[in-house]
């Protein structure tokens, strides 16, 4: 199975972008990591994460652990955030190539977040 390493955006004293109900981006991100950690080990896979709780880590920091863990695959989550109330939805960026297996990767994790209710 696969080595995945999931960076958790933001988190600590760096909340990330502001939802208008009051959601912090750091907490949303590090839900929607836990919820993939969960489903990817469920499917056999192994997984390491930036973070687990509310705490901010250096990028630098978090491409050392990347590195460290021997990840065959690394996972950035973050949110968008917009002026307007209309704006919703999320973004998964993926290699160009559509024969890699990062592409059949992003469109599993793009299901994965839409079946989550994201």
């Amino acid at each position: 199975m696969a080595r995945l390493f999931l960076s958790i955006g933001h988190g600590g004293a760096d909340p990330g972008c502001i939802a208008f109900d009051g959601s912090q981006e750091s907490d949303i991100a590090l839900e929607i990591g836990l919820y993939l950690r969960n489903e990817l080990e469920r499917h056999g896979h192994i997984v390491g994460m930036s973070r687990t709780v509310d705490e901010i880590d250096k990028v630098a920091d978090e491409v050392a652990e990347c590195n460290a863990f021997e990840a065959d695959y690394g996972i950035s989550i973050h949110c968008n955030a917009s002026s307007s109330h209309e704006g919703k939805g999320f973004e998964v960026f993926r290699s160009v190539s559509q024969s890699s297996k990062g592409f059949e990767l992003a469109e599993n994790i793009n299901m994965a977040v839409v079946e989550a209710g994201y």
